[in-house]
């Protein structure tokens, strides 16, 4: 459902330099809630759609700044950090499985 609320403010296939006001909180809600999804999922692709959505919402914020966003771009902000590491160690452990075998 985020994923097809999202589609919809795509210009020319890609995510949009601005949102109206208006749809704005919407927006970053659902870009949120996508992201927080993905991050729950114990994959190393799933961590790395997080860290997409999660760094979308951090620059549309640092490029329109608003009201009431602050907790939204803090959060933002440590996922950002936090999810490259997590990434990394996943990566090393789906590594280490894939040479073990099933």
């Amino acid at each position: 459902a985020h994923r097809a609320f999202l589609k919809r403010f795509e210009v020319e296939g890609r995510p949009p330099d601005k949102v109206d006001d208006e749809c704005r909180q919407a927006y970053l809600s659902s870009r949120m809630a996508l992201a927080r999804a993905h991050a729950k999922l114990p994959s190393s692709a799933s961590l790395c759609e997080a860290l997409e959505q999660y760094q979308l919402v951090a620059a549309h914020i640092k490029a329109h700044p608003a009201d009431g966003m602050h907790a939204e771009a803090q959060l933002c902000a440590e996922m950002t950090q936090l999810l490259p590491v997590r990434i990394a160690h996943l990566k090393r452990e789906e590594a280490a499985a894939g040479q073990r075998g099933p």
